[in-house]
């Protein structure tokens, strides 16, 4: 879920609520005594939000000589006549194995920014709970051979949730904010609407799915979630084995475990594979949704190679910087004849973007 400023927040839903085509969203508040959180669901996801201080609100109340009440009173009126409210309440974790207790979240306590933010979130929710099982369940302070099995099934269902309908809703979600954020940026180039179009769910779901399950990048596999989910499994399940095999302490456990799972989600001075291929599919999808709103505008003719320059740009990316193609042509290595579709289908990591070239 994207979080705007009110004013932006405010703009896009007046636009989409004068549409009423099939990227209309519906609006949703929740009221707390701090202020109001706005929610834009469409009939699928939760896309955007934004937050408005009580105190704001009241400001104008002054300015208008009401009171604090009446001042609510006039919000909900002008701004929320046609919204839904939602309430607080407490709920079970999804997909959490009957192992793990019970926790209590709320509807805004966690929404991922993007993809790299939401996969680095779920390996930390898979480490919190292995450590919690292993404080739970391994009373002393040497591990005991018993433990194995129940552990075992402990973690093969711990990482199996990528494998179930709610993993991949919040997936979904994920990847529509990705795609609908290119759309914007062709519709803010271009200084147009063009939407999501009809089949922009099959779209989601394909990105969803080669993200589950895996592809090539540059000429090297990626596994996917569900590959990349497996190899944790195996390492961790190997991890414990070892550690019953050595009898080492609770202390040593836990500390291999976070062990693994930094290598996943990276560390402060390295950063793990998995992120960093999350953080080139963000840039690939966005761009990939900013050429098909191009070619559905009917105003672009050419697509333009933009790099992004610093002392981290690559070689191949200033070879490729300012080069135009028509929409549906390769751009072209100079170097060596390559051909690339979009960025950034030349490496990992690469930061740069397309640009439009509209016709005459």
């Amino acid at each position: 879920m994207l979080e705007l400023n009110f004013d932006v927040f405010w703009e896009h839903y007046e636009k989409q609520n004068r549409l009423k085509n099939e990227d209309w969203r519906k609006l949703h508040y929740l009221e707390e005594p701090k202020g109001f959180t706005l929610y834009l669901k469409s009939a699928e996801y939760w896309e955007y939000k934004t937050f408005i201080r009580m105190s704001k609100i009241l400001e104008f109340g002054v300015e208008y000589g009401t009171d604090e009440a009446q001042a609510i009173k006039d919000f909900k009126t002008n701004f929320l006549h046609e919204a839904m409210p939602l309430k607080l309440k407490e709920v079970e974790v999804e997909n959490a194995p009957v192992e793990i207790a019970k926790e209590i979240t709320k509807i805004d306590d966690y929404q991922a920014k993007d993809y790299a933010d939401f996969l680095e979130h779920k390996f930390k929710q898979w480490e919190k709970a292995i450590l919690r099982f292993v404080d739970d369940t391994l009373k002393d302070e040497v591990i005991e051979k018993s433990i194995e099995k129940s552990f075992g099934e402990f973690i093969r269902g711990l990482f199996n949730s990528v494998n179930t309908y709610g993993f991949m809703t919040e997936l979904k979600a994920i990847v529509g904010v990705t795609l609908k954020k290119g759309i914007t940026d062709a519709e803010q180039e271009l200084n147009v609407d063009i939407g999501v179009g009809l089949d922009f769910d099959q779209k989601v779901k394909q990105q969803a799915d080669r993200q589950i399950e895996g592809f090539n990048i540059n000429g090297k596999e990626w596994h996917g979630i569900k590959g990349v989910a497996k190899d944790v499994q195996n390492e961790i399940r190997e991890s414990i084995a070892k550690s019953i095999n050595d009898k080492e302490s609770l202390t040593t456990v836990k500390s291999n475990v976070k062990d693994i799972m930094g290598k996943y989600t990276g560390t402060e001075i390295k950063e793990s594979r998995a992120m960093r291929i999350a953080r080139t599919e963000t840039n690939r999808m966005q761009n990939a949704s900013k050429l098909d709103s191009y070619k559905r505008s009917g105003l672009v003719e050419y697509k333009k190679w933009d790099a992004f320059f610093d002392n981290r740009t690559s070689d191949i990316c200033k070879r490729m910087h300012g080069q135009e193609q028509f929409l549906d042509a390769p751009f072209i290595d100079p170097k060596d004849g390559k051909q690339y579709m979009q960025p950034p289908d030349t490496h990992p990591n690469c930061r740069c973007v397309l640009r439009s070239v509209l016709k005459e």
